[in-house]
């Protein structure tokens, strides 16, 4: 049976405190990105050098937005969230000595979930990086329809040079700046990935460490039966030490004479031969009297 100092180890705290900071930044990418979705509006500005008779009005939630981008940031805050939550409770289980079997198969899922999180994290900080690199804005406003943008490229870039002539600024349309959301929450997703593998390092080391890889391998049943055997020895070695401490020798049992049954059979005729004689010499002795 584990010891409570055996449980706690600094790899133990290592994990912990990699799933909170995961946590955090799982929590704060989600809270950024859904503050950027509240900049699309239902609402349309109108273009600071068109005048009414032009009609010429930006669209505050246009139809053309790529939300490729948006879905992969929630969809790591999310995996992040869930895997934190995941190796923190395979932390806190171990810690507190729950059943040593059901730990193992817990942190090989957990550890599977890592795996999981760290690829979800990189595909997406790829694919938002080369989608946020490749976004162009036309020449025109009138030709804003003819292609999708992402959201950070529509209030980082588009809206705000198209209002640079005019006195409107962020902050007076939208009452923040969702750019600078933006901005962040896609920062940040390069520290949700770093912290992701950092975590999955840790998870396939204490997953090693606490015999988990051994019980999907099958060595696990191999190693229970050798130390079954160890244990064994160990235990007859000190019998025998106890037996010649106390002075007790062990006397060597005698063995059973064992019954020869060619004897036996030779004893058998010799005695009805001898019975076969004396009847034979009565009967010649009373055949002697007639």
């Amino acid at each position: 049976m584990t010891t409570r100092s055996s449980r706690i180890t600094g790899l133990n705290y290592a994990i912990f405190l990699t799933s909170f900071i995961l946590l955090g930044l799982s929590i704060a990418i989600i809270v950024l990105e859904a503050k950027v979705l509240t900049a699309f509006q239902d609402r349309r500005i109108q273009y600071p050098t068109s005048s009414l008779a032009e009609w010429l009005f930006i669209n505050l939630n246009p139809n053309n937005i790529d939300g490729g981008p948006t879905i992969g940031i929630f969809v790591a805050g999310a995996t992040g969230l869930v895997t934190s939550l995941a190796t923190m409770l395979w932390t806190v289980g171990t810690w507190l000595g729950w059943s040593e079997h059901k730990m193992k198969h817990w942190g090989l899922a957990t550890t599977l979930i890592t795996f999981v999180n760290t690829a979800v994290s990189l595909a997406v900080l790829v694919y938002v990086y080369v989608t946020e690199a490749s976004a162009k804005t036309p020449e025109y406003v009138s030709q804003w329809g003819s292609r999708d943008y992402t959201r950070e490229h529509y209030v980082c870039k588009m809206v705000p040079d198209a209002l640079e002539g005019g006195k409107q600024s962020a902050v007076e349309i939208w009452g923040f700046r969702p750019c600078d959301y933006a901005k962040a929450a896609r920062y940040e997703l390069v520290a949700v990935a770093s912290v992701a593998v950092l975590l999955t390092c840790l998870s396939i080391v204490e997953a090693w460490r606490s015999g988990a890889w051994r019980m999907v391998a099958g060595s696990e049943k191999e190693d229970i039966e050798k130390a079954a055997v160890r244990a064994n020895i160990a235990n007859l070695k000190r019998r025998k030490e106890l037996f010649l401490s106390n002075g007790v020798q062990t006397q060597p049992s005698q063995p059973r004479p064992a019954r020869d049954s060619n004897v036996q059979v030779h004893v058998q005729i010799q005695q009805r031969d001898a019975t076969q004689q004396v009847a034979w010499s009565q009967h010649y002795e009373w055949y002697g009297k007639l």
